[in-house]
């Protein structure tokens, strides 16, 4: 009977000896099994920056000037694909838009660098900058004729017919300034500067002395110290020594 008690004292004793070290297997000092998966925290991607849409901006010149210009960006430093817009200009019919001959868009050119000795803008790929011509058929530029005109530009440029890269949004703004517009040599180079005003002003006031008759008009074509030799033949003075250095301040 001894002997019986004190073996199934000796198997109890084993079995809890056996349940103990299963319940302590791969544990130390109460730490995880390393055997158990950890859930790792998974970083989040990388957020993305919305993207900008481009814009579709309209300037207006002196009262004198019945023309609106426009500047297509997708941002500062680069135009929108203005392909397009030039073959229609040019008179490709594969690119003739109603809307915009409604609007009355008639010229392209190309942008110059604001003050400059007649230089033009290059984007960041290299091109020039375009700025696109409309004459309102009002025959003088106001809010609702320029919100015409954006309108008719941003239909034209999300239309994959005339557009390789046609945006879903575009930012329309009127930055028409009429108590204080900016001079005409602050955007167009020296010879559509002639052209736009040949286009408005009575003929028999471009003449030599135009600058000393319409000296704040004048300065409002030609702000900067840079004429041409056309300029010149109306009545603006010649450069004077300093005027490079003064137009890089």
């Amino acid at each position: 009977m001894l002997v019986s008690i004190s073996l199934l004292a000796s198997v109890t004793l084993a079995s809890a000896l056996a349940t103990s070290i299963r319940g302590n297997r791969g544990r130390k000092n109460g730490n995880p099994s390393p055997n158990k998966k950890i859930k790792k925290e998974v970083p989040g991607r990388k957020k993305t920056k919305a993207k900008v849409p481009p814009t579709i901006c309209v300037i207006t010149f002196h009262e004198s000037f019945q023309f609106e210009a426009y500047i297509f960006e997708k941002h500062a430093g680069e135009d929108g694909y203005t392909h397009g817009f030039r073959q229609f200009i040019d008179g490709n019919t594969e690119f003739q838009c109603d809307e915009l001959e409604q609007a009355n868009f008639t010229h392209y050119f190309y942008r110059r660098i604001p003050n400059s000795n007649d230089e033009n803008m290059r984007r960041e790929s290299g091109f020039w900058h375009v700025i696109m011509i409309r004459y309102p058929p009002e025959q003088e530029s106001t809010p609702e004729t320029r919100q015409v005109g954006l309108e008719a530009l941003s239909n034209f440029f999300k239309n994959p017919r005339f557009s390789r890269y046609p945006p879903d949004e575009i930012v329309l703004i009127d930055s028409a300034t009429p108590d204080d517009p900016p001079a005409l040599d602050r955007y167009f180079l020296d010879r559509d500067i002639k052209t736009l005003m040949e286009e408005d002003i009575d003929v028999e006031n471009l003449n030599e002395n135009f600058y000393t008759n319409f000296p704040e008009f004048a300065l409002k074509c030609w702000a900067g110290q840079h004429y041409s030799d056309w300029a010149r033949s109306i009545g603006f003075p010649q450069p004077t020594p300093n005027a490079d250095l003064n137009n890089q301040n």
